[in-house]
This record gives C-alpha cells, sequence and structure tokens, in this order.
C-alpha cells in the first residue's frame, strides 16, 4: 500500500488557520460560557445527590416491604403480629443488602399485637458492606436516629432529609 503525503498541503492549511483574519473565542466568552456550566452543575447537583439518596432507600423500602408480607403471614397463622423479626420466616440472607443489614431492622407492634404493625430500618445501625454511605444521614426529628419505616398497610414513613417521606404516621415523637 502507498501512503501519499503532500507537505505543500499541509502547510497551505496550516498558514490558513493562522492567518489574523480568523478569530477564535474572546476571553470574556469563555468566562461566560464556564459560568452557565457551572451554574448548571450547581443545581445538578444537589438533585443527583437526592436521587442517589432515594435510589439507596429503595433497598430498605424493598426488605421492609418483605418484611410486611412475613408479618402478614404471621398474623393469619397466629391472629397477632409479632415485634420480634426472629419469629418471622426469614432467612438472614433475604434482609441483608449492599447499604443495609439485618442489624438496621426492627419491628415495633401496637395494641398489644392486634390491630398495628411498624416495621423499620435504622440507617446507623447497618453493617453491610457499603453501609458507610448510610450510617450519616442526617435526619430532622426527636428520634435518635435516621429511619425509614412503613406501617402494615404499606405506607412509608421516616425521618431522613431528602426523602419526602412523612414523619411518625401511628406515633408521636
Amino acid at each position: 500500500m502507498f501512503l501519499f503525503f503532500n507537505y505543500d498541503i499541509v502547510a497551505i492549511i496550516i498558514e490558513d488557520k493562522m492567518t489574523p483574519d480568523k478569530k477564535g473565542f474572546t476571553l470574556l466568552e469563555l468566562i461566560v460560557v464556564m459560568v452557565i456550566v457551572m451554574i448548571m452543575a450547581a443545581v445538578a447537583a444537589p438533585m443527583m445527590i437526592t436521587n442517589k439518596k432515594r435510589t439507596i432507600a429503595s433497598e430498605a423500602v424493598v426488605a421492609l416491604g418483605a418484611l410486611r408480607t412475613f408479618e402478614r403471614i404471621y398474623y393469619v397463622e397466629n391472629q397477632q403480629y409479632t415485634g420480634t423479626i426472629s419469629d418471622l420466616s426469614l432467612q438472614a440472607s433475604d434482609l441483608n443488602g449492599a447499604y443495609f443489614s439485618k442489624e438496621c431492622y426492627k419491628a415495633w407492634v401496637h395494641g398489644g399485637g392486634y390491630s398495628q404493625v411498624f416495621v423499620w430500618c435504622h440507617t446507623s445501625l447497618s453493617q453491610a458492606p457499603k453501609a458507610n454511605e448510610v450510617k450519616n444521614w442526617t435526619f430532622s426529628g426527636s428520634f435518635p436516629m435516621p429511619y425509614i419505616g412503613m406501617d402494615e398497610n404499606g405506607v412509608l414513613w421516616g425521618d431522613i432529609d431528602g426523602l419526602g417521606y412523612p414523619r411518625n404516621p401511628g406515633f408521636e415523637d
């Protein structure tokens, strides 16, 4: 294969690009573009962080849904809810995820076990592989740690800033 290369054509192209008639962007135009990009990044970054937090929280929501289902099965078999997760027919691996581990899930029964059950996840108790990403989530309530919860009807609640869940629907702070 023969490669043809003409130095005269390359020299003409380079000279054409370097003529004083050609102008580039001014410094002011570049600064304006940089400011616009920085403003867009400043607006987009918090939205992305919130979306990441919601995505991570969805792991706990799925596990809470499984706990809720097992609580309902327990209720059908025993005519009452249980506040002890070990009473449920769960495998230890059913509650272990990338961000939340079985240690952070708790159950609370209201009304003597016959009326309401709440399951929730204390994010700061997690021992999962990526638990460090959730242990420092901020919260605004009087409860001693951030949490995500679900009642027996599947209503989500919580006290983690940025998730938008209502706080404590079944009991007071």
